[in-house]
């Protein structure tokens, strides 16, 4: 017992000792009700924002999570960099299975023209409207299948041929967590570390204090992300 612990402190990554259900995460995150208010950046450089603002549904119990934001990045077709913004609400059951999820986008110019996507993995189907000052102006459903995903790079006129390499790396992600702490210049913060595994890869790790509140944010895709008074 003694071994594990001492292996326990010196490599704390590698210890089940440390490991804790993805549950006590959200305990923490939807308990506190803590807004999360997070610098992206990539290459050190500040590229755009996240809010986030977890609530629980006093009529049902369900675990609500509201967010918004905005990135700076290279559009396919342009030559400069354009911000895109984004808002919407995740929803969650009890089991944090997810329930509902709406994403809506400014189109263009006008501030009242926005795309809206709704999923719904219970009536498998992802629902887009483009809306004009919440006028419909066109819609379409997708299924949260194969020909949902065939159908969407028909219409991005992508290579039908992705669907199969999708397809073929396509394994479930796992999410875990564990005991971890950060090193600030206010000192050692104990957090909780989430992990978004894939194929072997992570995809993701977020440190949540014991506020609730995420601390840090790691992806592969090259993006980092904390609170203003944890920027390097």
């Amino acid at each position: 017992m003694t071994v594990l612990l001492v292996r326990s402190e010196l490599w704390p990554g590698e210890s089940r000792l440390r490991s804790v259900p993805v549950e006590h995460v959200a305990k923490y995150f939807w308990g506190r009700q803590q807004v999360s208010d997070l610098i992206i950046s990539s290459d050190s450089a500040r590229v755009g924002h996240l809010h986030l603002q977890p609530t629980i549904r006093k009529e049902d119990g369900a675990r609500i999570l509201d967010y918004s934001g905005n990135l700076l990045l290279h559009l396919p077709g342009s030559r400069r960099q354009q911000r895109i913004s984004w808002g919407g609400t995740a929803t969650f059951n009890g089991e944090l299975a997810l329930s509902n999820l709406r994403v809506v986008v400014p189109v263009g110019e006008s501030p009242l023209m926005k795309a809206e996507i709704v999923v719904t993995p219970s009536e498998n189907v992802a629902r887009y409207r483009l809306l004009n000052n919440d006028v419909e102006l066109e819609h379409e459903d997708y299924a949260l299948d194969e020909s949902g995903l065939k159908k969407v790079l028909a219409q991005l006129e992508l290579d039908p041929a992705l669907y199969e390499s999708v397809r073929g790396s396509a394994t479930a992600p796992v999410v875990s967590a564990r005991q971890s702490s950060l090193t600030t210049r206010q000192g050692r913060i104990e957090t909780l570390l989430l992990s978004v595994k894939q194929g072997g890869q992570t995809l993701l790790e977020a440190h949540v204090n014991q506020l609730g509140q995420v601390l840090r944010v790691k992806t592969l895709v090259g993006y980092n992300m904390a609170p203003e008074e944890l920027q390097p």
